[in-house]
This record gives structure tokens, C-alpha cells and sequence, in this order.
């Protein structure tokens, strides 16, 4: 064999050696994505941050028929009706600007509340005001923010399997006591919310730690957003079919939301317990092939060596200084707050202030995220594609995606207010928004294992720790914020203005500063390995197994090492 040719037939190329170890196995042969053992991981694990934002969401559609909306507010005096400059009827209320509900013709403030559409103000059990409603939305964080370096480190160490099963199975439990807690006693219930926010804080930054072993480097942009569009669907599912059953009082109502919720994570839990691994030379379907083209396309450090991983440390003062790492954090901290505002509040404002029926609101809602779903998952092979056929850097890739995502969002946004009452405008817009924003799948989603994949569930927890603290201020502020009037448009656009204002921020700063290439940080704490020596295993008969790290000899023949020059 020559000296850095392929090797024989009989030779096998087993990989680096250190210290009189193998840390390193080596394949050259590509292995397809569709249909693969990694592919399936990947969609169990898109069903899990699914089933994470089911059991988390819920609320934010079940709590417009937990809570009593009937009681406006006593300052409301008779309205005039006129038509705006762009034709759309609406409706001024103590000289506010507010959209009509659907017979709502009289100037009488009786024959308002009389004629106000029935199912958006339907009589519930508790009497929270905006305010209150902003922590109870938000007080899933106050325990989400905590946890979440600590489980991306543990998961890095010691597999992401088991964390990921144990977060997920309390999150079904406190999902099926959820009516029977909140009946019970408010501070109990804001409680119960908190300890959901601390068992989910372990799971994302485990699902990134477990694609930083199942994911080839190639395949970071296919990937990686599979796990934000599981968000989506999990997103669309609550909404739609919470909206569907508080519509026809299906089960009982509301608390038939927490229990079918509950339900489908114990069936996601028995499926990941019985087919998913840490690492995929754990995973008894796993095909030789395939194993060995994810472990050499994936980390430098062998997916089996748990050990060698464990002995170094976080490089934290350097992670903190890093100019692609810091930059990337605010990207992420901007657009989260855009997130967590239409993911908590975009229900409310469909209900209060544009006055859709509830059933409709559900369903408006979930086609406002099936358009973030789409270019979630299409952008992020977009990407890939772009990486691999033209010219483009990998950080320009990132850089022009996350333009697309922060100007099309702020665009939107902007522009909302202006369209009125207008649903068919609203829904338009909103949902341009949420198209705007899957084009991460292309910027920001994936550069985190761009940038480190040994920390790749720690440095991501750092990111999402910071900002989970949008999750509930965003909801709080808000309901500050449209306390004197939740009725009024006016109200509503200062919001709407003031995250297309972040938006642009963390999209110039990402522009500026951030980087999809490995970091010195990361490349570093390679340096106990700088004198690997790669090695030839030449054999007769012999058959390896990187499933089992091992030679097999069939015929039960000797075999020689040799090391390349």
C-alpha cells in the first residue's frame, strides 16, 4: 500500500492511535440520509421537542377558556364607527382604536356587551387580570432558565438518552394533574409550572449534545432544524386541536387539553426508550457503513470514548471572549423574544383585539406556524446545499440566511398595524413573520456545532439559558403593557414595533461578528491529541466491526499492524 493512498482490499483502515489507543475510527464511503439509522433519530427526536411544546403550549390556548373575559373594563363608553383610510370598518372606544366583533353595529356600550361575539368571551372558572395571566404564561421560565448548562454538560458526559426519557416522563405527569392542581390553588399551579420549566430545561440542550454524536458535520443545516420545526409542530398541534376542543367542549373542555397532552408524552417516552441511544454505536440497527461515515464526519473524538471527554474542561473564560460565540447569543436572545411573543401572546391578540372565534383562533394560529415548519425544514437544506455547490463560505451561508430572517420579520411587523382590522391582512402578515423566521434553519440553528461540537449541548445551554429569560418577560410585559385597554390596536403596536427594532439588532450584530468555522476554543482542547499517528490494520480474512470496536476474524487467522509513514 502506498504511503497516502487507499489502502488494499484486505487492509482497513481502523484509525488514529494515541497514547496505545484507537480514539479515532476512519471511513471514506458516503452514507445516504434517506433512508438511515441517524434520519430516525432525528424524527424521534423532532416528535420529542413536539411533544416538549405540547405539554408546554397548551396553556396558551386553554387559558382563553380558563379565564373569564367578561369582565370588561368599566371605563369603556359609547363608541362611534367610522372607516379608516384604507376602507376597513373599526370601532374607537374610549378614543382608543379597536376592530368590531362580528355584529358589534351599536353605540350603546349594553348592546356591546350583548353583541360582542359569544365564544371569545365565554364565562370560565378564574378571574385573572392581563398582568396575572403575564406570570402565569411566564412562570414556566422562571425554572426554565436554571437548569440548562448543567443538563447540557451532563448530557456531553454521560449520553443524552436517559435525561432526555426522565425530563420527558415528569413533564407527562404534571401535565395529567394539571386541572386537578390549578382547582386547587393558584401559587400551587404557578408551582407546578415551574418545576415543567426545570424538567425541560434538560431537554434541548441534550437533543443538541445527542445530534453532536448522530450528525455528520455535512449534514448540520439538514439536521439541526428538525429539532425547532418538532417546535412547530407541537406548536400547531396544541393550537389546533386545543382550539377544536374548547370549541365543542370535547372531553370535558379544557382540562381535556392537559390530559390527552399528558398521554401522548408517555407514548413518545415508551417509543424513545425502547429504539433511541446516546451514541450511535450503541444502536443495534445501525449499519456498519453508516456508523463508520458518522464517525468520521462527526467530532474528532470517538462517540465511544465518554472518558477521554469527561477529563477535559469547559474553556469558559475563552467561550465568554469569543466574538462568534457572543455575537451569535444576541442573534439568538433577539429573535427568541420575537418568538416567545407569538407563541404566548399571538393568541390572545387574535381573540381581543382582531376577535376571532376560538375555534378559529386555533386554527388560525396553527397555519401561522405551519409557515415557520416550512421554511424551518426547507431553508436548512437550502443551506447545506449552498455549503457544498458554490463558493459561498459556510459563515456567509449562515450570515445571508439570518439577513433574510431578521429584515423579513421586521418587515412584518412593522407593517401590522397598519392593516387595522383586516383578518385576511393579519393572517398574511403574521404569517410572513413565521416564514421569515425559518430561515434560521439556514443562520443561527445550526452554527452552534459549527462552531464546537465536544460542547456542543454546553455552549448551546449558555445561548438558550439566556434566552429563556425572554419567555417571561416578553408575556408580562406585554400584559403590562395592554393592561388599561387589552382591546386596543394602539396598545398592541407598540409591541409589534419594538421587537421589529430588536429583530434588526441581533441581525447586524450577527452580520458583523458571527462565524460558522470551528473556534480556537474548540480546536484547542484537541491538543492532548495533536500526536495521533494513524494506523493500518492489514488483515486476510478478517472482517472490523466499529459497531463492536473490534476485530472479528472469521477464519480465526493472526493479523499485522501497520503504522503509515
Amino acid at each position: 500500500m502506498s504511503i497516502r493512498g487507499e489502502p488494499m482490499e484486505t487492509d482497513i483502515l481502523l484509525g488514529y492511535k494515541t497514547n496505545g489507543r484507537t480514539v479515532r475510527p476512519l471511513a471514506p464511503t458516503k452514507s445516504p440520509i434517506f433512508p438511515s439509522t441517524r434520519c430516525y433519530v432525528a424524527f424521534i427526536s423532532l416528535m420529542g421537542t413536539a411533544i416538549m411544546y405540547i405539554t408546554r403550549v397548551n396553556l396558551n390556548v386553554a387559558i382563553l377558556a380558563m379565564v373569564n373575559t367578561t369582565q370588561l373594563t368599566e371605563s369603556v363608553i359609547p363608541s362611534t364607527n367610522w372607516t379608516n383610510s384604507i376602507g376597513l370598518d373599526v370601532t374607537v372606544i374610549s378614543d382608543e382604536l379597536q376592530c368590531p366583533g362580528s355584529q358589534l353595529n351599536s353605540v350603546s356600550t349594553n348592546q356591546q356587551l350583548d353583541t360582542m361575539p359569544s365564544k371569545p368571551l365565554m364565562v370560565s372558572e378564574f378571574y385573572w387580570s392581563p398582568p396575572e395571566q403575564g406570570i402565569v404564561l411566564g412562570s414556566f421560565f422562571y425554572g426554565y432558565i436554571w437548569p440548562q448548562i448543567f443538563a447540557g454538560r451532563l448530557a456531553e458526559l454521560y449520553g443524552a438518552k436517559y435525561l432526555i426519557l426522565l425530563s420527558t416522563l415528569v413533564s407527562a405527569v404534571i401535565n395529567l394533574l394539571t386541572p386537578v392542581i390549578v382547582r386547587t390553588n393558584f401559587v400551587l399551579f404557578i408551582t407546578s409550572r415551574v418545576l415543567l420549566g426545570v424538567c425541560q430545561a434538560m431537554l434541548y440542550p441534550a437533543f443538541y449534545a445527542l445530534f453532536a454524536r448522530w450528525i455528520p458535520d455535512e449534514e448540520h443545516s439538514t439536521f439541526m432544524p428538525w429539532l425547532d420545526a418538532g417546535i412547530t409542530i407541537g406548536t400547531v398541534i396544541a393550537s389546533a386541536g386545543a382550539g377544536k376542543m374548547l370549541d365543542e367542549n370535547m372531553l370535558g373542555g379544557w382540562p381535556s387539553i392537559f390530559y390527552i397532552s399528558g398521554l401522548l408524552a408517555l407514548v413518545w417516552c415508551v417509543v424513545w426508550w425502547l429504539t433511541i441511544t446516546s451514541t450511535p454505536d450503541q444502536h443495534r440497527w445501525i449499519s456498519e457503513k453508516e456508523l463508520a461515515f458518522i464517525t468520521k464526519h462527526t467530532s474528532r473524538e470517538s462517540n465511544t470514548n465518554e472518558t477521554a471527554a469527561a477529563k477535559r474542561s469547559v474553556p469558559w473564560k475563552r467561550i465568554f471572549m469569543s466574538s462568534a460565540f457572543l455575537s451569535t447569543l444576541i442573534a439568538k436572545v433577539t429573535y427568541g423574544i420575537t418568538f416567545d411573543f407569538m407563541t404566548s401572546k399571538m393568541p390572545a391578540y387574535l381573540q381581543d383585539v382582531i376577535h376571532f372565534p376560538i375555534d378559529q383562533n386555533g386554527y388560525t394560529y396553527a397555519f401561522i406556524m405551519v409557515g415557520f415548519a416550512i421554511t424551518l425544514l426547507t431553508c436548512g437544506f437550502m443551506a447545506d446545499w449552498l455549503i457544498k455547490s458554490t463558493s459561498l463560505s459556510k459563515t456567509m451561508v449562515r450570515k445571508i440566511f439570518q439577513t433574510i430572517s431578521g429584515v423579513g420579520m421586521a418587515a412584518s411587523l412593522i407593517l401590522l398595524p397598519s392593516v387595522g382590522c383586516d383578518k385576511p391582512l393579519n393572517i398574511t402578515l403574521l404569517t410572513i413573520c413565521m416564514l421569515a423566521y425559518g430561515f434560521t434553519s439556514g443562520g443561527d440553528v445550526p452554527i452552534v456545532p459549527d462552531m464546537t461540537e465536544e460542547f456542543a449541548g454546553t455552549v448551546f445551554a449558555v445561548m438558550n439559558t439566556l434566552c429563556s429569560f425572554s419567555g417571561f418577560v416578553v408575556p408580562y410585559f406585554v400584559g403590562v403593557l395592554i393592561d388599561d385597554n387589552p382591546y386596543s390596536m394602539r396598545l398592541w403596536s407598540y409591541s409589534f414595533y419594538l421587537s421589529a427594532i430588536i429583530d434588526i439588532v441581533g441581525t447586524v450584530v450577527f452580520v458583523m461578528y458571527a462565524s460558522a468555522e470551528p473556534q480556537h476554543w474548540e480546536v484547542e482542547s484537541y491538543s492532548v491529541l495533536e500526536n495521533e499517528t494513524p494506523v493500518v490494520v492489514t488483515t486476510t480474512k478478517e472482517t472490523f466491526s466499529l459497531k463492536d470496536n473490534k476485530l472479528k476474524n472469521n477464519n480465526k487467522n493472526n493479523y499485522n499492524s501497520k503504522l503509515l509513514q
